[in-house]
């Protein structure tokens, strides 16, 4: 009976061994329908991942929902990994910089704490570089890079372990060929890829981006050797982590996303992507709002200067104003009428003088007929 139960056991071992080294992988061309772990802002909107909007101090994350078991056989190296996605960054207005987004591998679907501004949502003052974190970071900034101080660093990519400093950063671009580089601005309104790779073997990590149009770069824009074996736990989670700040807020999406163990990641399917929705820049609406106050503000000044016509109209002329009876027996008359009919008061129409003032001689321009007044 020994035999049998041994054999048992080195069965199970390996089976153990050989389901923790199996291929992991996943494909997202569009997110419509995701079971993605949500949290804060985040949405899905137009088959898009909306990680933020442009309204200020607003965190989004979003996770695969489903640990990644990192370690290989001897669970003492980290498995080869691969993730490709592409994003999309709407800033807020002509100043631009709203703070980047990042790549995370992280042990929990939920950040506590997490600060937005530099901290993309990811750590805050207390936590920021403690090796307990056990976090991999790739971001993708807009800004100054963290505790630098200078803006020569925006508009860049950075690898991080841990914290928000970097250990590896570059000016975001891509090389055409293997001298060649181009530029791209994270910013520019346009869909960009990413590439993350991480070689177990190897203990390299390689980060490439390219526009869209543009297939995966030969030569990679960040190629650093660092093992993440002490950064990783058995089971991670992959997502993504994004906030606003103060001043300085965009919209970010992504629009696909692949990930692959032991292998590269999976191509997107383009084609399956939904165009980003235009969004009205602050600017724009501040300027509707100004022109919406002041319409409104005229509009209101032209209501209250016609009904204060009216008033004093009234006011004045209410003396002159002939009542229906009055109209065929008159027993009064206007102003503007005696004053005609006396030639204008003048001394030559005076007839006497009573108790009640001077009585002038009148002739009705209408009738002809002479009065006194």
């Amino acid at each position: 009976m020994a035999e049998p139960s041994y054999f048992l056991v080195l069965l199970l071992f390996f089976c153990s061994l050989f389901l923790k080294s199996q291929s992991f992988d996943f494909v997202y061309n569009g997110f419509n329908g995701s079971d993605l772990v949500l949290d804060g802002y985040a949405r899905i909107k137009d088959k898009a991942l909306k990680l933020t909007d442009r309204s200020q101090n607003v965190i989004g994350h979003a996770f695969f929902p489903k640990p990644i078991p990192m370690f290989k056989n001897s669970s003492l190296d980290v498995s080869t990994f691969s993730t490709h996605f592409v994003f999309q960054i709407v800033p807020s207005d002509a100043n631009r910089g709203g703070y980047g987004f990042a790549f995370i591998l992280s042990p929990s679907t939920q950040l506590f704490g997490a600060q937005g501004g530099h901290y993309l949502g990811v750590l805050n003052p207390s936590n920021d570089g403690k090796s307990s974190n056990h976090l991999f970071i790739v971001e993708f900034d807009t800004v100054t890079g963290y505790n630098e101080t200078s803006d020569r660093y925006g508009n860049h990519i950075g690898i991080n372990v841990n914290g928000m400093n970097s250990i590896a950063s570059e000016s975001a671009s891509y090389y055409k060929g293997t001298q060649k580089k181009e530029d791209v601005d994270l910013e520019e309104k346009e869909p960009i890829q990413a590439w993350i790779d991480y070689d177990g073997l190897a203990k390299q990590v390689n980060v490439t981006v390219s526009p869209l149009s543009v297939s995966k770069p030969i030569k990679p824009l960040i190629s650093i050797f660092i093992d993440l074996s002490p950064v990783m736990k058995d089971y991670m989670y992959a997502g993504f982590s994004k906030a606003t700040g103060e001043k300085k807020a965009s919209s970010h999406y992504i629009l696909g996303w692949s990930l692959k163990l032991n292998g590269f990641s999976d191509p997107l399917d383009v084609s399956q992507f939904s165009p980003i929705p235009a969004e009205q820049s602050s600017s724009s609406q501040n300027k509707l709002k100004r022109a919406l106050i002041v319409t409104f503000s005229v509009v209101l000044f032209i209501l209250l200067l016609a009904l204060l016509s009216i008033f004093v109209y009234r006011k004045v002329m209410k003396f002159d104003v002939l009542e229906d009876w009055e109209l065929d027996c008159p027993h009064r008359f206007r102003y503007k009428d005696l004053h005609v009919a006396t030639r204008g008061f003048k001394e030559s129409e005076i007839i006497g003088v009573g108790g009640f003032g001077t009585v002038y001689k009148g002739v009705l321009r209408a009738t002809g007929a002479e009065v006194a007044v």
